[in-house]
Formats: C-alpha cells, sequence, structure tokens
C-alpha cells in the first residue's frame, strides 16, 4: 500500500499527457481565437479538471482499499507525501505551454518523450515513497511532510509563473 500511495501523485500528470492528445487537434486553434495571452488558463482548468474527476476517485478508492485491506487508519498517513506532490506532477506536462488539451495529433503521443518524463516521475514516487516510509519509521514523518510541503509549494508557484509568461506560438 505504501508504494501505491507514492504513486497517487503520477495519476494527474498521466490524466495530463493523455488529454493533450486529439483526432481533431487542429480544432485547438480556436484556443488562439479565446481573449488569452497564452495557453496558462487553459492548462490550469485541465489540471484542476483531473484533479478533480480523475485523481481524487482514485484516492479514495485507495484510501478504502487501504482501510478494508490493513485496517489500521495509521496507515493512511502514507497518502500525504503522494498528495503533496499532486499539483506539481499534474503541472509538469505543461511547462513550456507544452500539454495543451486536445492539441496534439494522436501520432505524437507515441514519442520518446513523453515515455521519458513518465520514467522519470516515477522514479521519483519511489524515491519519495522510500523516503516517506523510512521517515515514518525513523519517527520524523511529520518533519518530512513539512519539508515536501515548503519544496512543493515552491515548485509548483515557480512552475505556475513559468507557464504563465508563456505565449502562443505564431501561426505563421
Amino acid at each position: 500500500m505504501t508504494l501505491a500511495a507514492g504513486f497517487i501523485g503520477v495519476i494527474p500528470m498521466q490524466g495530463m499527457m493523455i488529454l493533450q492528445y486529439s483526432q481533431q487537434w487542429q480544432a485547438a486553434d480556436i484556443f488562439r481565437a479565446a481573449p488569452l495571452l497564452g495557453p496558462a488558463q487553459i492548462c490550469h482548468g485541465a489540471r484542476r479538471a483531473v484533479l478533480c474527476f480523475l485523481t481524487f476517485p482514485a484516492l479514495i478508492v485507495l484510501a478504502g482499499l487501504i482501510v478494508l485491506i490493513r485496517r489500521d487508519p495509521a496507515d493512511l498517513l502514507l497518502l500525504i507525501p503522494g498528495m503533496l506532490c499532486m499539483p506539481v506532477m499534474a503541472s509538469l506536462p505543461n511547462l513550456n505551454g507544452e500539454a495543451v488539451p486536445l492539441s496534439n495529433s494522436t501520432e505524437e503521443a507515441k514519442s520518446v518523450g513523453r515515455g521519458m518524463l513518465m520514467m522519470g516521475a516515477m522514479m521519483f514516487s519511489l524515491v519519495l515513497t522510500g523516503l516517506a516510509f523510512a521517515a515514518q519509521a525513523m519517527g520524523w514523518f511529520w518533519w518530512f511532510v513539512l519539508a515536501e510541503a515548503v519544496v512543493c509549494l515552491c515548485v509548483y508557484y515557480a512552475m505556475k509563473r513559468s507557464l504563465a509568461d508563456v505565449s502562443w506560438p505564431s501561426l505563421e
């Protein structure tokens, strides 16, 4: 269950990566007609939708399974590190204004870069899970959570600011 709790942060990233592909990807040019300076608002809305309709239901199911299988509510604490990194992981595909929802063809979904990003996120999740488990075993879990929260907040706002600075690429 500890491993599943660590990977809960990868779910929104995977959802955001899947949402960027569409067979009618040319229709995404309508985003440029909207009075938006760049893709930031659309990416933030898609991220919120993925967190609300995909990630939180998965989190509730995982919490229910932990309670049913382990029967120890203290095991739910191990969900906190994965939950803290959810906004950061969900924003990762949107760096540099990429992964605008429905804006890429389905052929681009087969690219190597997408797989490398996912592998890096999974490695990060494994490390995070190991650190959270070790912190809980050593009795400094809440210090670990505090440090992770500070790092995640700083990284999230830096990513949000960099996405806000991105403008639409030229149509020419």
